[in-house]
């Protein structure tokens, strides 16, 4: 992308990051999050990748209500961001924050694992950090028995 095409992008994530919390009322379109603009080298269109908290049930409820608010979002666009040809906006579900969280989810359910075999009684896995021998050694040395070996 060329420094523009950076530029402008920056601004319509800035004007929509503004728009879309705080100007629709659509109660549908909850919880949204503009994770990055891509503009076209022409500038005239806009890919708008967006995020949500929540399930696809709630995402598919947000795209429905951001396709019938496009309209009032242009236009707000047009009013905060200041160019002679407006890209047209075109808006993307982004899952890749979905995604980063089902793997956290994942990799805290592999760690949490050994935890719960202990607490059920069972054996702790061999990679855990606190591993007790299973039979202990006395390492003191008494001074008579050093006296003997000499």
């Amino acid at each position: 992308m060329s420094r523009r095409q950076e530029k402008i992008a920056r601004e319509l994530q800035r004007a929509l990051a503004q728009i879309i919390p705080y100007e629709l009322t659509d109660p549908r379109i909850q919880h949204v999050t503009i994770t990055r603009v891509e503009a076209t080298a022409d500038l005239r269109t806009a890919k708008v990748f967006f995020s949500v908290l929540g399930g696809e049930k709630e995402s598919r409820r947000v795209i429905w209500g951001l396709i019938h608010a496009k309209r009032f979002i242009q236009a707000a666009v047009g009013r905060r961001v200041k160019l002679r040809i407006l890209p047209q906006l075109t808006f993307v579900y982004d899952d890749s924050i979905a995604g980063s969280i089902r793997i956290i989810r994942l990799v805290e359910s592999l760690v949490k694992k050994p935890d719960a075999a202990e607490a059920e009684g069972g054996e702790p896995h061999a990679d855990t950090a606190n591993v007790e021998p299973k039979a202990k050694v006395d390492a003191t040395v008494d001074e008579t028995e050093v006296a003997e070996e000499e």
